[in-house]
């Protein structure tokens, strides 16, 4: 904001240098993640199974001045969280397979448990400014050629007690539980040929 024009200056925002800024918010970052994995495997004759799993639970926390001044405009907070769960098993042809030769494959089973969302995102606009006080009373001055006009006095019954500050509160979860199976065969063909079917 090096040149804000007059509105914006109006609401307390201010001159600043090139390459600086300003706020009357502090802006944080918080991020938490731990992620716990592990896989084991066993060779049978025909083929190899394989078991995997893994969790993972993310947290984050953030906060930013909006409007970039040290006027009390506009903030922005969100919080996000992320609880993952899968376990997956696998059968997998190996060398001593029956038709080694010319058949690769894999089969397996995959299940996904998993919960994420935004606990809380906060938009907060105006936090008691002056200019939006006098502006109110302005509207209430009796010598205002507008008061008492329906569109005067339905615009001051709406604002009547929500004062300076207006909060935009929104949370939202998204929960997930599916399982699926799935196989893959690679079939050799002639003359460096192959062929690969899966669903």
């Amino acid at each position: 904001n090096t040149h804000p024009n007059p509105q914006y200056a109006a609401l307390g925002a201010s001159e600043t240098p090139p390459y600086q800024t300003s706020a009357d918010y502090a802006p944080m970052f918080g991020l938490h993640n731990r992620v716990i994995y592990g896989d084991a495997k066993y060779s049978f004759d025909w083929f190899d199974a394989k078991a995997l799993a893994s969790y993972q639970d993310m947290t984050t926390e953030a906060g930013i001045d909006y409007d970039n001044t040290q006027a009390p405009l506009v903030v922005f907070s969100a919080d996000q969280y992320a609880k993952v769960k899968t376990q997956e098993l696998q059968l997998i042809s190996n060398a001593t397979s029956p038709g080694a030769d010319w058949l690769q494959w894999i089969a397996g089973l995959y299940h996904i448990e998993s919960g994420a969302g935004y606990p809380e995102v906060l938009f907060s606009v105006g936090r008691d400014l002056p200019f939006l006080e006098s502006a109110l009373g302005e509207l209430q001055n009796p010598g205002n050629p507008l008061l008492g006009t329906d569109v005067v006095d339905q615009l001051l019954s709406n604002l009547d007690g929500l004062g300076t500050k207006a909060d935009i509160l929104a949370r939202g979860q998204l929960q997930v539980k599916s399982i699926a199976g799935y196989f893959q065969g690679t079939v050799k063909l002639p003359y460096k040929f192959s062929l690969t079917l899966g669903g």
